[in-house]
């Protein structure tokens, strides 16, 4: 194998760890999204008033 083929490998693995990396980090700012999402809807869950009571336990009746 001469030089330049020699150089075409290199140039082709420093492609694919750049591309690994790449992929690497879009996964992490996907897991991290995700994570933010289901923070976020919690929240949300957990900030809506709960009942204190059932309705309809009550019933006046006027006569």
């Amino acid at each position: 194998m001469n030089i330049n083929g020699i150089a075409q490998i290199s140039t082709h693995i420093s492609a694919q760890r750049t591309a690994t990396e790449i992929n690497v980090a879009v996964l992490k700012l996907g897991n991290d999204q995700i994570k933010a999402e289901g923070q976020a809807a919690l929240s949300l869950i957990q900030s809506v008033p709960q009942a204190t009571a059932s309705v309809g336990n009550n019933i006046n009746i006027a006569v």
